[in-house]
Formats: C-alpha cells, sequence, structure tokens
C-alpha cells in the first residue's frame, strides 16, 4: 500500500499516529491542570493508561517513519524532539513501573505533551538526508544515546523539583 501513495501524503500518513499519540498525551495534560488546580490527583488512572497508549501509539509513529524514510528518525530536529519525548515518556513509565511514585507525572505529562506538539506541528522531512556527515552510521547511534542520557537527566531533574515541594510542604505542614 506505502509504495502507491506519493510521498507527501506518506508524510501525513506517517505523523497520523504522532497525532493520535498527542491526543492521548492531552489525557496527561488535563490530569497535570486538574491536580495542580485541585491539589488532588482525580483522574490518575485514566491519565496513566491514555499516556501508556499514547507511547504505544508514538512507538508505532516513529517505527513507521522509519520505515517510510529507510532511516532511524534522528537527523531533523523535529525527529529527535519526537524521540526525546518518547525515551521522557519510557523513562517515566519505567520510573512509575519500579517505584510506584505517580507524583512525577504532574511535571511530566505536560513536557512530554508540548514536546510532541512541536514535534506533530513541525513540517516532516521525506528522503535521503543531503549531508554526508549525517548518513555516517554512528550519527543515530550517537544521538539516540545522548537523548538517553538527557532523557534520565531530565526525568533526574523532575523528581528532584518534586522532592523539594515536598520538603517544603513537610517542613510547613501543609501535606498536599
Amino acid at each position: 500500500y506505502f509504495s502507491f501513495v506519493a510521498p507527501r501524503r506518506r508524510a501525513k500518513l506517517s505523523s497520523f499516529w504522532l497525532w493520535v499519540a498527542l491526543f492521548l498525551y492531552s489525557l496527561g495534560l488535563v490530569h497535570s491542570i486538574i491536580t495542580v488546580v485541585t491539589r488532588r490527583q482525580v483522574i490518575f488512572r485514566v491519565a496513566l493508561l491514555a499516556f501508556s497508549l499514547g507511547f504505544v501509539f508514538h512507538l508505532v509513529s516513529l517505527v513507521e517513519h522509519a520505515f517510510l524514510t529507510h532511516r532511524w528518525p534522528v537527523t531533523t530536529l523535529a525527529e529527535a524532539t519526537s524521540l526525546f519525548a518518547f525515551i521522557i515518556t519510557a523513562g517515566f513509565l519505567l520510573v512509575y513501573a519500579l517505584t510506584g511514585v505517580n507524583s512525577l507525572s504532574v511535571l511530566v505529562f505536560p513536557i512530554v505533551f508540548v514536546m510532541t506538539l512541536a514535534a506533530a506541528t513541525s513540517q516532516p522531512a521525506l528522503g535521503p538526508i543531503a549531508s554526508p556527515l549525517l548518513r555516517a552510521t554512528w550519527v543515530p547511534v550517537h544521538i539516540s544515546f545522548a537523548l538517553v542520557g538527557y532523557s534520565a537527566l531530565v526525568i533526574s531533574f523532575l523528581a528532584g523539583i518534586m522532592y523539594l515541594i515536598q520538603e517544603r510542604q513537610v517542613k510547613s505542614k501543609k501535606l498536599g
């Protein structure tokens, strides 16, 4: 089917799954807003389920884009931003699965939503990359590992922020 579709049409089709992931991530954003306003986690289970499904559709989007362009999607800014949001999501889901700490979701959900929105609204690049330096085999591996490191940094930074907020609440005897 994909071989008969024009390149412009393939770009739109490839980004469809990213838009589905973005919609599901938006439920996490709604959860974050409600949590901050009401100071209670009301719809966390629904938001976590939507966020997890968004993660799956984001993976489908990345794999489909890689098959359509015949390269790992890290060579343009939009592709790297999308992959970065995906890795942050994977990191959060891993941390949640290991520790059960759900307060981190208030900070992670909006960041992933904004990064995915930025990637989804940018123009997708199709075809081969012009620069021979970006076509080297080590570049996608290097960028992918760098994004994994940055994602770990972002998640630990957000966990530190949450720790400081909770410590301040404990000291002021106002738990929220």
